[in-house]
């Protein structure tokens, strides 16, 4: 007869391996798709080697101009054969060389992208502690005055659109009170507190916008989780209102907050693209938009491919995270 330490310790064995294959798979899975989304990027922002050469060029070019930029730049090749030589260099970190500017475009993206990425992560490092400490109060007020006018402002701020919500933060504080600066541009020659002022109205703007939907998806979650019949049963026990709350309401609940956040994640990095014009951010956002008013193909290309490489891997950190959280998804 097994032993019943045996027994455990075979089961966790177990445990371990198809949560490990679930995330093989799960990774294999991420680079198909990203695989299928560079293929439909590049092909979707291939224009004609003449139409390449003559943005470049300008209209006035000669036939034998455009025939030598053609030629060096290896855009007479097949469209196979092309892609592939982009997607070999994009692997190994050589974003190329943008025929507009004439500039590298690692160089010129990489830059921009960790602008945004600090204005994301300011986002969510405040973004994170505020929903849930609104979400437990007004789960714990349901049907109370406090919880009603918190969730009539949470509705009305998901029902404004980023622009709105920029213009009247600038409008405010910037126009009105001279408090703080109405855009961004000084985060590309200054340091100091003026260079991280600049990320204040940005940071209030994303939080404005992506906090309440946290807040309201937490709240019905934890809400469920206080009606439970197991959370009722520690509080007959005697445990204290915070155990209670954190034990067996939020940590049952993190599973859809987790989704939550990786989706308010997702959001950031690719809802920047307005908060940023309206700021005038030197952020991704802000440089994808320039690059398609120019036609600069290789940095459209470029900044699709890092953005969307990002959202796969916020969504395979999520499925993670909510797997070690709730061990039912780990064989799913």
């Amino acid at each position: 007869m097994i032993r019943e330490p045996a027994l455990e310790g075979a089961r966790e064995g177990i445990g371990r391996m198809v949560f490990a294959r679930v995330i093989a798979i799960k990774i294999a899975w991420a680079a198909m798709t990203l695989l299928v989304m560079s293929i439909i990027t590049f092909a979707a922002t291939s224009s004609s080697p003449v139409d390449v050469a003559r943005n470049a060029l300008g209209r006035e070019v000669t036939n034998e101009q455009l025939e030598r930029f053609i030629a060096d730049r290896g855009l007479n090749r097949p469209v196979v054969v092309r892609y592939a030589a982009w997607l070999g260099d994009f692997v190994r970190g050589d974003f190329g060389t943008s025929t507009v500017t004439g500039r590298n475009v690692r160089d010129d993206v990489m830059p921009r992208l960790g602008n945004t990425l600090v204005l994301a992560a300011l986002t969510l490092a405040i973004s994170l502690p505020v929903s849930l400490g609104l979400a437990v109060y007004m789960a714990l007020h349901v049907g109370r005055w406090q919880d009603l006018m918190l969730l009539s402002s949470t509705t009305v701020l998901t029902a404004l659109p980023e622009f709105v919500t920029g213009m009247a933060l600038i409008l405010v504080f910037g126009v009105a009170l001279h408090w703080l600066p109405i855009d961004s541009t000084a985060l590309n020659f200054q340091s100091g507190w003026s260079a991280w002022a600049s990320y204040v109205l940005p940071v209030l703007s994303m939080l404005l916008v992506s906090a309440p939907y946290t807040i309201r998806i937490a709240r019905s979650a934890i809400r469920e989780s206080l009606s439970a019949p197991h959370t009722r049963t520690a509080v007959l026990a005697g445990l204290s209102r915070r155990r209670v709350v954190a034990l067996y309401a939020v940590l049952p609940a993190a599973v859809p907050i987790i989704n939550t956040l990786a989706l308010n994640l997702v959001y950031l990095i690719s809802g920047v693209v307005v908060i940023e014009n309206v700021f005038s951010f030197p952020g991704i956002g802000r440089r994808l938009v320039e690059a398609i008013t120019t036609s600069d193909i290789e940095t459209v290309q470029a900044i699709a491919i890092v953005m969307g490489a990002m959202f796969i891997a916020i969504t395979l950190i999520a499925d993670m995270a909510a797997a070690i959280v709730n061990p039912r998804l780990r064989s799913k």
